[in-house]
């Protein structure tokens, strides 16, 4: 699709204080350089490319799918879920799911993916032939057209697909490898993204997941040891950006984390049946009923106190965490 327009182009904002959110860095980090309001916008050729057509349904099914829900608050909590969009969640809830630490599952990532392919997996079984490759790839792809492919789903999907070529040619995944690989690339690709908070966030989970599960899965379930390594690595990462110090993120996380695991399949197989014009009432009073189900836990959860606010921590004492943390 080609338009013409005009328009007076200029830098955004960058940081107003000290410390503090830097609107510039943040569009650059998703590729905008510059921002102004357009004047006589007109259509030159409204001929979309296969793969825009494409993203265009899958935007019109979304919509669709999210309005055919009759509760607000479940729309908003489903499109986090399954399209990682909080623009229509309350800023109550969010503020719930942010102080809870549980924020994480409201955009897809790397949970929502391991989930999908999961699924996936047991529908295809674990043969790695070409054309179960073919189909995991196509519904990966779909799906990050989806979600708009984040810095955190672009990483996921990555490494998945690494995952994916290292079984099908018979060769060793390693997590590190295959996450390191996918960041040069998206380095490569727009080199402010190291500014997006998604970004760091994502890739900050999987080291700790890498460098922190190893020493304490012996002794307690994968579930769990996942759950303290996340939070373990990401907790100071966000005193520092945020100033906050959720007080509940673990107690918080394992139940959320797992009716996220409850509620996805469910919302994702909703969604595909109504791509193809079906829709069984039953499962959307299923998928409301969880919906309700799971803010309303987060909400108990909690505790009446959630997070405090925090100063951050000097940039030197968090290298020196880290560094000392993972070279151990």
């Amino acid at each position: 699709c080609y338009v013409s327009f005009s328009s007076n182009l200029e830098l955004p904002d960058s940081q107003r204080n000290p410390g503090c959110f830097d609107y510039r860095k943040y569009l650059k980090s998703i590729g905008i350089i510059a921002i102004g309001s357009t004047n006589n916008l007109k259509i030159l050729d409204s001929n979309l490319s296969i793969w825009d057509g494409v993203n265009k349904q899958l935007l019109l099914k979304k919509n669709a799918f999210i309005e055919s829900l009759s509760n607000d608050e479940v729309k908003g909590f489903v499109s986090g879920i399954l399209f990682g969009d909080k623009e229509l969640l309350g800023d109550d809830i969010y503020e719930e799911f942010k102080n809870n630490g549980t924020a994480h599952i409201l955009a897809v990532s790397g949970l929502h993916i391991g989930v999908l392919y999961g699924i996936l997996e047991k529908l295809l079984g674990k043969r790695q032939t070409k054309i179960n490759l073919a189909v995991i790839t196509i519904v990966l792809l779909l799906l990050g057209c989806i979600a708009s492919w984040t810095p955190s789903v672009t990483r996921a999907l990555g490494m998945v697909f690494m995952k994916l070529i290292a079984r099908f040619t018979d060769h060793r995944y390693d997590i590190l490898t295959a996450m390191s690989v996918v960041a040069f690339v998206s380095v490569a690709s727009n080199p402010y993204v190291i500014y997006n908070t998604g970004f760091q966030m994502s890739y900050l989970a999987v080291i700790s997941i890498a460098f922190v599960m190893p020493h304490i899965s012996r002794k307690i379930p994968d579930f769990a040891a996942i759950i303290i390594s996340v939070n373990f690595g990401l907790v100071p990462y966000q005193m520092f950006q945020f100033n906050t110090l959720s007080l509940t993120a673990f107690f918080a996380n394992i139940p959320i984390v797992y009716l996220a695991g409850i509620i996805m399949p469910i919302v994702a197989f909703a969604f595909v049946l109504n791509v193809f014009g079906v829709q069984i009432f039953f499962l959307e009073i299923l998928i409301e009923s969880l919906s309700n189900f799971i803010i309303s836990i987060n909400r108990w959860c909690t505790l009446g106190i959630g997070s405090i606010d925090v100063i951050s921590p000097p940039l030197l004492i968090m290298v020196i965490f880290y560094t000392v943390i993972f070279f151990m």
